[in-house]
């Protein structure tokens, strides 16, 4: 959160991080053992969902956030050791105090793991339009649909057009689902406070993601029907926003 002047001249007050009205009901959702799906563009604050449900680190049981590449492991790792957390790592080339609260990985170093029903208390997905890769997607279908029950799953992305459907695949293979979404760019947000000094109701778009995000997947894969996909995708999709 930002604050105008003169509270900006107010250290303290500007290290205060106040959730947006999506981000607590995804917190919620957690926090109530369900499975979360969370569709938001790239800065909007998707990651403070795992961090607020963590307690900052001090979370019970272990999780794992898993990222696509290795550099955004390790860029995470430090993110979160130089805040004094406990965090391992796992990729192709580092394997680092793999037990910690939280282990950082590339989902296929947790892919066997998950299969032989050795899970974590949470398993976070960031960027799950993964799952449409035509090298790597098989792996991240595997992995989400053999963790075991007792793992809840936290999917992250902002460039999927589809994520209604990821909610009815978790739903035909017993998981209790909910999406959360929200059409509101934090960067906007903070390009117009520094227009205008007060940011008040900016005009977003709110149909499809593919209008808030530029860039976006619809993810097919053997579970899915690719047309009926197709079809819902150029449906409009309104989110609710903070």
């Amino acid at each position: 959160m930002f604050f105008p002047s003169p509270l900006a001249e107010i250290p303290a007050l500007n290290q205060v991080t106040v959730p947006d009205l999506w981000q607590q009901q995804a917190v919620s959702a957690l926090r109530e053992r369900k499975d979360v799906v969370v569709q938001a563009p790239t800065g909007a604050g998707k990651t403070l969902i795992f961090e607020l449900w963590s307690k900052q680190g001090k979370n019970r049981g272990q999780a794992i956030y898993k990222v696509p590449t290795r550099a955004l492991a390790n860029d995470k790792l430090a993110e979160w050791r130089a805040r004094g957390w406990d965090v391992g790592i796992a990729t192709g080339d580092l394997a680092e105090n793999l037990h910690a609260p939280i282990l950082v990985a590339t989902l296929e170093t947790q892919k066997n793991r998950l299969i032989q029903g050795d899970g974590p208390a949470l398993l976070v997905v960031d960027e799950y339009q993964m799952l449409r890769d035509p090298d790597r997607g098989l792996n991240y279908e595997l992995g989400i649909a053999l963790a075991p029950r007792e793992t809840q799953l936290l999917l992250l992305s902002g460039s999927v057009q589809n994520p209604h459907d990821i909610v009815s695949w978790f739903q035909r293979i017993g998981r209790d689902p909910v999406l959360i979404g929200t059409a509101v760019n934090a960067l906007v947000l903070v390009a117009a406070f520094l227009a205008r000094g007060v940011v008040s109701e900016p005009a977003r778009p709110t149909g499809s993601p593919s209008s808030i995000s530029g860039r976006s997947s619809v993810i097919c894969s053997n579970n899915f029907t690719c047309e009926s996909m197709f079809l819902k995708s150029t449906s409009s999709i309104t989110f609710p926003t903070a």
